[in-house]
């Protein structure tokens, strides 16, 4: 650390002989820039300006008082600014009615496309019954009426479910029944023949007359 130290203080001792070494002559003159500065600093402390007569750093800008509106000017100034609060007014009213009026646009199109949806589930789960279910015209009619109340698409899943199990169930017991039926019928036979007895003499004398 002392050697650190005494190094820095050589350096410096060094820098310090070298800049004085013959001051009086190196450099033979001053430069121009640092006359420039020198006489721009001593004029601003006197007059506020440098060279270049513009004001310092130490002058303030003068400025003078703000000119009053002339009072014939007035009225027409309030009436300006009327106008524009009017126009500002007149353009938030369109906005809002703008507004309004895509908000019911965007209503009605839910609406229908939820009525689109609906009728569409209706006939697809419709179509789906008719198909799998042979059935008669009263029982067409109750599958459709019974759509018909479904008032979304999840009630309309919901009948269709419903449905479908009661008719597979409904089928179940008619198959089972028409079985029942069937094994309880007596199974056919062909009709009775009458027995007739023949005297074997009788039949032997009618081959013989070729009767």
């Amino acid at each position: 650390m002392t050697r650190v130290w005494v190094g820095v203080i050589l350096i410096v001792l060094l820098a310090f002989l070298l800049r004085i070494y013959r001051i009086e002559s190196v450099p033979p003159a001053l430069n121009w820039d640092e006359v420039s500065i020198g006489y721009n600093a001593y004029s601003i402390m006197q007059t506020g300006r440098d060279e270049w007569d513009e004001a310092g750093a130490m002058e303030e800008p003068v400025v003078g008082p703000e000119e009053a509106p002339a009072e014939e000017e007035m009225p027409a100034m309030e009436e300006a600014k009327e106008d524009h609060e009017e126009e500002e007014t007149k353009k938030m009213r369109h906005m809002e009615e703008e507004l309004a009026e895509a908000i019911e646009t965007i209503n009605t199109l839910k609406s229908e496309l939820h009525e689109i949806n609906l009728l569409n589930s209706k006939l697809l789960y419709t179509n789906k019954i008719f198909k799998a279910k042979n059935l008669t015209e009263a029982q067409k009619v109750k599958v459709l009426t019974a759509f018909d109340k479904a008032e979304t698409v999840k009630e309309v899943k919901l009948v269709f479910e419903t449905l479908n199990e009661g008719l597979e169930k409904a089928a179940k017991k008619e198959l089972v029944r028409e079985s029942k039926g069937f094994a309880s019928k007596p199974v056919g036979s062909s009709p009775k023949q009458p027995v007739v007895e023949v005297n074997p003499i009788f039949e032997r004398m009618r081959k013989l007359a070729g009767l």
